[in-house]
């Protein structure tokens, strides 16, 4: 049986988040809740505008097309599998990929670890690229080899090591 993960791990991972993002050119993929609240904001507008659109409103339209994107599952769409927007027009909720802040990350990431019975990478990566555009495989490692305490390393070879960079941190035995 696996422990919660706790705030402190939470902590943990938001950090490991803010480095990435200093490393790498983002690409709207890490948006903190500030940035994904203007971003919601800049197409909510774009989307409303009657009038001549700017570049950066067909440009946040082009990505990010529907409303239904950018907005996290209502309570009330859960159980539906059709939804009509603003525009009246019908929208299959099951073709719509979501993007999610880092501070939904975590629990999102943790969710869908166990929904998969502590699966592998490559498990989690198909599953979360059904809902989720802006979750990359970055992400996954970041959470599920530090802080899964199933994670075990299986030599295939008898005093062969385990040289993966997901064990470095954990209580690996094959290192």
């Amino acid at each position: 049986m696996t422990a919660l993960p706790t705030d402190n791990t939470k902590f943990k991972f938001v950090d490991e988040v803010k480095k990435l993002k200093g490393r790498t050119n983002s690409r709207l993929n890490i948006l903190f809740k500030e940035e994904y609240d203007v971003l919601l904001s800049e197409v909510r507008d774009a989307s409303s505008n009657n009038g001549p659109k700017t570049p950066l409103q067909y440009r946040r339209l082009e990505r990010f097309g529907n409303i239904e994107k950018l907005v996290t599952r209502n309570k009330e769409q859960k159980g539906k599998e059709n939804n009509e927007d603003s525009h009246n027009i019908v929208i299959d909720i099951r073709d719509v990929r979501y993007v999610a802040p880092v501070e939904e990350m975590f629990d999102i990431l943790t969710i869908f670890h166990r929904s998969i019975g502590h699966g592998g990478r490559d498990r989690m990566k198909t599953e979360m690229s059904k809902q989720y555009s802006n979750i990359t495989q970055g992400y996954q490692r970041c959470n599920c080899t530090k802080f899964c305490q199933n994670n075990t390393c299986r030599g295939k070879k008898k005093n062969r090591l385990c040289n993966s960079k997901c064990h470095q941190s954990s209580s690996c035995s094959n290192k």
